[in-house]
């Protein structure tokens, strides 16, 4: 996404669906074409918002490497509200890691005073990214955490798509290119405990687990008030999906933050129990900021 779609995207978000509904198949048939050559793991160069830095690919985790290796980027939307978001020096953690592209991006972003905490509990994913951690010099900022994060300690049988490593889940996947591994999951809190001064941002993508996930941040969000990006995704939540939502919304008011829904034009919504109902995508992102920030300082 160059800086002219993420524009219209973030600006005119019906007027992006249109297009993008029209020129789709023409771009998607050039990335295939350029696809094929990414036969072999390789060392990316990327250059994005002004940082330089390479990452690992690998064509066998599916879309988002191969997102990467044919476009040169990836969640373009994303990385500019962490760019708003964090300064050099900041702490940035980033749960559900997958091949660190928004754990890279970050820690340039916060320098060589800044930390970065990840975690991501599949295992060929955390040894994608520890060697991105190795290559660019940052050992000494991020700290990564070989296990996923919910509201208990426990093990658990996460479902692996292997078309997209990133789909990923606890829950239930429909595609049939599955197999499954056994994974560790912790509380944020407790891992996290002896370790944050001050946290300033969180990002959190666990197709499906985000609410488990945020339930084991609760002392975190109550010390250090982060912004939050997370990925709401009630389609993995069957029948469970209103009520789950209501429970995800109600923490998220509880802790006092407002929600911005990136997805639409950043607009501020009100997830009452109508919103919820007339919700009808797979899934969206989330900006969400404690009632206490002063928001004048951000583009929203």
């Amino acid at each position: 996404m160059n800086s002219l779609t993420y524009f219209i995207k973030r600006n005119f978000p019906n007027i992006y669906t249109r297009i993008r509904e029209f020129l789709f198949p023409l771009v998607q048939k050039h990335r295939q074409k350029k696809a094929t050559l990414f036969i072999n793991p390789m060392t990316k160069d990327v250059s994005v918002l002004g940082y330089n830095y390479e990452i690992q690919l690998d064509p066998t985790n599916g879309f988002i490497d191969t997102q990467i290796f044919t476009t040169g980027t990836y969640e373009l939307d994303i990385l500019k509200v962490i760019a708003q978001h964090l300064k050099p020096g900041d702490t940035f953690i980033d749960i559900g890691g997958n091949i660190g592209w928004h754990t890279l991006f970050g820690a340039h972003v916060v320098g060589r005073l800044g930390h970065v905490y990840t975690f991501e509990p599949i295992p060929k994913l955390i040894k994608q990214l520890q060697r991105s951690v190795t290559l660019n010099k940052l050992e000494q900022q991020v700290k990564l955490f070989p296990f996923g994060c919910s509201d208990h300690e426990s093990e658990q049988t996460i479902n692996i798509n292997s078309i997209n490593i990133g789909g990923s889940s606890l829950f239930t996947l429909k595609d049939h290119s599955v197999h499954s591994e056994t994974i560790t999951l912790r509380r944020a809190d407790d891992v996290l405990a002896d370790k944050l001064s001050s946290v300033s941002l969180i990002k959190i993508d666990t197709e499906g687990s985000e609410l488990e996930a945020l339930l084991g941040l609760s002392n975190i969000l109550d010390k250090h008030h982060p912004a939050l990006i997370i990925e709401y995704s009630p389609s993995f939540w069957g029948d469970k999906a209103f009520e789950k939502s209501q429970t995800f919304f109600a923490f998220l008011a509880q802790k006092h933050y407002k929600v911005f829904d990136l997805e639409s034009g950043h607009v501020e919504i009100n997830p009452n129990n109508d919103w919820i109902k007339n919700f009808t995508k797979l899934q969206t992102n989330f900006l969400c900021v404690a009632s206490s920030t002063n928001l004048s300082k951000f583009t929203l």
